[in-house]
């Protein structure tokens, strides 16, 4: 979840826009330290009519972290936000910690951990931060999945 805790405005932008659209997921996500699996599916949407921002990950997460936020939206599968600004906030600070582990001056790893179709659009020469681009590549592929598969 590295590229949550560092995004540039543009990517958080185009999230937005995105997950106001439908529930934009990101496989193969890093789980923070302390989360077993260490990676899950992870999830961005929000509520047309309230406007509320969630935070979604798939079930079956445990967490003996020290985060309570953390164990509490592990273990729920959910976050609410008042609005984006708060979840971009959350994701600087509590997931942040989460992630790089309690040792002061713990940097982040420099090679953060990418989902397969994050890694294939890297490969194929884009910038990460131009997220609009990602989600029409996977969606692109899934596409062409679905039209490949056998009926």
């Amino acid at each position: 979840m590295w590229q949550f805790v560092f995004g540039s405005d543009a990517a958080f932008a185009a999230l937005e826009q995105g997950a106001r659209r439908g529930c934009v997921r990101f496989q193969d996500q890093e789980m923070p330290r302390g989360a077993s699996p260490s990676r899950a599916t992870v999830g961005f949407e929000i509520d047309a009519e309230t406007g509320d921002v969630r935070l979604l990950v798939e079930g079956g997460v445990s967490y003996t972290g020290p985060s309570d936020e953390i164990r509490s939206w592990l273990r729920s599968g959910h976050r609410v936000f008042g609005s984006f600004a708060q979840l971009r906030s959350w994701l600087a600070t509590t997931l942040r910690s989460a992630l790089v582990g309690p040792a002061a001056g713990e940097m982040p790893p420099t090679q953060h951990h990418e989902d397969r179709d994050t890694a294939a659009t890297r490969d194929a020469g884009l910038n990460l931060n131009d997220l609009d681009e990602l989600f029409f590549r996977i969606a692109e592929r899934q596409r062409r999945r679905r039209d490949d598969s056998p009926s």
